[in-house]
């Protein structure tokens, strides 16, 4: 299919899914930092990536 990546974006408050993610092979490609807000608590956005070449 040529798939090469898998990116996933995740909220910066969402640790279980992050450390879920760097446990499969993930790895953090950027972040964009305060981005939302939610109950008056501002997050920011993750972004993992898993290379499929190199497996």
């Amino acid at each position: 299919m040529g798939i090469r990546n898998l990116i996933a974006e995740i909220s910066s408050e969402n640790k279980e899914s992050i450390n879920f993610h760097k446990k499969n092979v993930f790895f953090i490609a950027g972040e964009l930092k305060d981005i939302g807000e939610k109950f008056e608590h501002s997050f920011g956005v993750i972004y993992m990536q898993k290379r499929l070449e190199d497996m």
